[in-house]
């Protein structure tokens, strides 16, 4: 199947509200995928044309419980949130992420999305980072943001927050890759 090509509002409405109402992965949106490219179509797609898909328990048990979802009300905390979505074929998607094996099919991006195709660099590593580890993180991130790459890290604590820390420091660009929403209080 193919992926989407210039994706319509209208057609991100949908997808925000398939992905939220059924908590989608990556999987399931390939196979939804192979039944049309169009998630309005999806959305009211019967539930015996899931199964025949193929689909898993926990997407067929949760079917029905989308229609308790409004797809535009869903939409309106996306967009007051200037949260952005972006699918494998839009320009903005990162293309080292198209070059791996399985690229999600979508992402969530908040802020500056420009900065996803500039050059980057991954500063990464332990939670229980020792005072030595952080203080060379701090170090080597800002050696390579001054350098001119856009850190990138998962902004949990040790390494990946120190290297944010000593890039934010010096006003350069980084970029968090969150394992919860970017609709998060906590982000």
């Amino acid at each position: 199947c193919c992926y989407l090509h210039h994706m319509t509002i209208r057609e991100k409405i949908y997808w925000n509200a398939l992905h939220e109402a059924l908590d989608l992965g990556d999987r399931d949106v390939m196979m939804l995928l192979r039944y049309s490219p169009s998630a309005k179509k999806i959305w009211t797609m019967p539930i015996h044309t899931l199964e025949r898909l193929g689909a898993r328990k926990h997407l067929l048990d949760r079917w029905a419980e989308r229609k308790k979802f409004r797809p535009d009300i869903l939409w309106k905390r996306i967009d007051k949130n200037d949260i952005h979505i972006l699918y494998k074929d839009e320009t903005e998607y990162p293309r080292e992420l198209r070059e791996i094996a399985s690229p999600p099919p979508f992402l969530y991006a908040r802020g500056n999305i420009n900065i996803l195709s500039e050059e980057k660099f991954a500063v990464v590593g332990t939670r229980r980072a020792t005072s030595y580890g952080r203080h060379h993180a701090k170090i080597i991130a800002r050696a390579l943001a001054e350098s001119g790459f856009v850190i990138v890290s998962g902004l949990a604590f040790g390494i990946d927050i120190e290297a944010h820390k000593a890039t934010l420091e010096f006003d350069n660009r980084t970029i968090a890759v969150l394992g919860s929403g970017v609709d998060s209080a906590s982000v």
